[in-house]
């Protein structure tokens, strides 16, 4: 759904595998992980707000970045493996430091 979502709003199909895929993994296992969405819906603030502070929504934040065309192909190719580094750092993380929230029904 975050996949198809993204690819509503505008985005490739390569940014919506890649990168809405990835952190819709990050942001269910951590829903999963807690039993509520309080930190899916930070991480998910927090990852739009540093973007937006970085300027990769569309050039509008406190800083702009700047690639030539000729370095256009690599600059996009280290941008990905940044992105894939920091979201598997992600779900590792999340997975490993935060305790599962067991539910029980009472009756």
């Amino acid at each position: 759904m975050f996949i198809a979502e993204h690819i509503i709003g505008g985005s490739t199909l390569k940014n919506s595998i890649l990168g809405a895929g990835l952190g819709a993994v990050l942001l269910g296992i951590a829903s999963l992980k807690t039993g509520n969405i309080a930190l899916s819906t930070g991480l998910h603030f927090a990852w739009n707000s540093l973007h937006w502070m970085l300027g990769y929504k569309d050039n509008t934040g406190l800083f702009v970045e700047v690639v030539s065309k000729e370095n256009g192909r690599q600059g996009e190719i280290v941008s990905y493996a940044a992105y894939i580094v920091v979201m598997l750092f992600g779900i590792l993380t999340v997975s490993q430091l935060i305790k599962s929230q067991k539910r029980y029904n009472s009756i």
